[in-house]
């Protein structure tokens, strides 16, 4: 029989971290159907199924996009509820090779002592996680795009205040909308 590999990258301590605790990686192989071995050097991750599994391959990519970006316990999620999603903004896109402008617009993200980071998640019930060079946005499917936007105005410049703004007019545009779908009558 023909099986199917695939291999990622995840950072070598997430990978060690995987080695050594084993119930995450046991999770992702019993959920998936799958065989993970794991390098611990170089983090690489194979990743061998069976074709007629070859289903799970979206969930399989998340797993390891939320790995990648810094994701560790969070993953579970990814796995138990079929409602939660992975985005993931490659700050390089943004800012090219530049340390200083990936160190600023990482600050920008965060926010003093931490309050833009906190506000987003606060607004989009999504966890970030600021990593390397990317960053990482994991949530309820409704809500990853909306943090995702709200990411990309801070790295575009746009003001705190204008982020936050933005966030909740759109909040309430969605919490509209569904009062008026849940409200309709469809015979």
């Amino acid at each position: 029989m023909n099986l199917g590999v695939n291999f990622f990258k995840i950072p070598v301590e997430t990978a060690k971290k995987l080695v050594e605790e084993k119930n995450l990686l046991e999770e992702i192989e019993q959920k998936l159907g799958v065989k993970v071995e794991v390098d611990t050097e170089s983090g690489g991750v194979k990743v061998t199924y069976e074709p007629q599994k070859a289903e799970n391959f979206i969930l399989m990519k998340k797993v390891f996009d939320a790995l990648n970006a810094g994701f560790y316990e969070e993953v579970h999620e990814l796995l138990t509820n079929e409602n939660y999603d992975i985005e993931v903004i490659d700050l390089t896109y943004y800012v090219g090779k530049s340390k200083n402008d990936l160190v600023r617009i990482k600050g920008r993200i965060i926010g003093e002592k931490g309050k833009a980071k906190a506000n987003i998640e606060n607004y989009t019930k999504c966890k970030l996680s600021i990593y390397e060079n990317k960053v990482g946005i994991l949530g309820p499917s409704e809500f990853t795009n909306l943090a995702k936007e709200a990411v990309e105005k801070l790295i575009k410049g746009y003001q705190h205040s204008t982020v936050y703004k933005f966030l909740d007019s759109r909040l309430r545009r969605m919490k509209e909308d569904r009062k008026l779908w849940e409200s309709e009558k469809y015979f």
